[in-house]
């Protein structure tokens, strides 16, 4: 066991420093301009984001650009001497766009506080140059969903997994810039139309192809996520760059949340509900008379061979009753900044199923770290560990 976790720590380091490259792969771009009531520029104003380390200053012409935002919710803070500082709360910005943001200050006077609006999403995004569709992570949390997938599934275009209809090896899947897609899909395609082809056999791709992947959706990726964990999924469904070639049907890509507050927790189960006298659902086994009356038959025949036959019906009440067990998922997050050094966020699942037919157990537990470190003011590194365990580590 000793040595698992050693190769698993040898692992998490070079998947976090593979993930520096990408640090900044997916996030956003806020900009716009700040001026004074009078329409002239507030040159040398202060926008921050709150929370962050994240700012800019307006130029002589009051335009201001704020570089590499994670996808998330801010306040966004505009302040210059001689105006009364403004902030706009809760607007969002999301990957890969740009998010334009003008200010107007007023000038300050004796008693003027600071001035406090609520940002509103614009209806249609003019800096969106493909078919997008955007889910934040309050989705994931607040709506009674159970997977991340489930939510993704229910995009424009999306049907139960598929992208515009294509095959699982023609939709990308991207986290935090790092693709996970699961690439031996794409060799069971091409293997399976040769093997058909020509001698009509089966090869290991196709052997793997073939294997029951219940509970997860039609996303072949190689490891999942927790729904704490994520801060925004993005479905591209059309304009895609030439960077996803291979994406002919489309790209699902996710953003991990960002610790920008002090540290704070949270705690989900879900248990559904369980059989006997309280389960609501299809019985599987209505036919179980049936199947008793030929094995009584059988057991009290004269004939030797018919009560042989009576022991191969070893077949017991509720002996593959999967519904008689509940589905258990929790997950737990906790995550938050050290002030101007970083952050981490970690987020940890786990999830039980029995299915609803015979060997359909499923048990596996997800875990996901994204941290940053502020190197300097202007470089910050983010590292990004990923961890899907289907008995492994813990000898299931």
């Amino acid at each position: 066991m000793k040595q698992r976790w050693y190769e698993l720590l040898i692992f998490s380091l070079l998947v976090g420093l593979l993930a520096v490259s990408v640090a900044f792969a997916g996030n956003g771009k806020v900009s716009g301009t700040v001026k004074a009531a009078d329409g002239s520029p507030a040159i040398g104003a202060n926008v921050v984001l709150e929370g962050t380390t994240l700012g800019a200053s307006a130029d002589v012409n009051g335009k201001y650009f704020i570089l590499n935002v994670p996808p998330g919710t801010y306040d966004l803070r505009a302040s210059a001497v001689g105006f009364a500082a403004k902030v706009l709360r809760g607007i969002r910005v999301s990957s890969d766009q740009i998010l334009t943001v003008d200010v107007t200050l007023e000038s300050a006077a004796v008693g003027l506080a600071e001035v406090v609006i609520e940002a509103q999403r614009p209806v249609v995004d003019k800096s969106q140059t493909s078919a997008k569709t955007t889910m934040s992570g309050d989705d994931f949390t607040s709506l009674p969903v159970s997977s991340v997938a489930s939510l993704v599934a229910t995009s424009a275009s999306t049907y139960k997994g598929f992208l515009r209809g294509g095959k699982q090896f023609e939709t990308k899947t991207i986290i935090e810039g790092i693709d996970v897609t699961d690439q031996y899909f794409a060799a069971a395609a091409d293997a399976a139309s040769l093997a058909f082809g020509s001698t009509g056999g089966s090869t290991p791709y196709m052997t793997y192809n073939g294997i029951n992947r219940q509970n997860e959706g039609q996303q072949a990726t190689l490891v999942g996520l927790n729904r704490t964990a994520v801060e925004e999924a993005s479905v591209l469904t059309g304009g895609i760059g030439s960077d996803y070639s291979t994406a002919t049907a489309g790209v699902v890509a996710y953003s991990l949340r960002d610790a920008r507050t002090n540290f704070t927790a949270r705690v989900d189960a879900r248990v559904s509900q369980t059989g006997g006298l309280h389960y609501i659902g299809p019985d599987l086994y209505w036919d179980r008379g049936v199947y008793f009356a030929e094995k009584a038959r059988l057991a009290a025949s004269s004939d030797p061979v018919d009560r042989a036959k009576s022991w191969r019906f070893s077949w017991a009440p509720d002996k593959y009753a999967s519904h008689n067990y509940p589905d258990y998922q929790a997950e737990a997050a906790v995550g938050g900044n050290f002030g101007s050094i970083g952050g981490l966020n970690l987020s940890v699942g786990y999830f039980d199923s029995h299915g609803r037919l015979p060997a359909e157990h499923t048990r596996k537990l997800n875990a996901s770290l994204k941290a940053n470190a502020n190197l300097t003011k202007d470089i910050k590194v983010s590292f990004v560990v990923l961890l899907e365990d289907r008995g492994q580590l813990r000898g299931w």
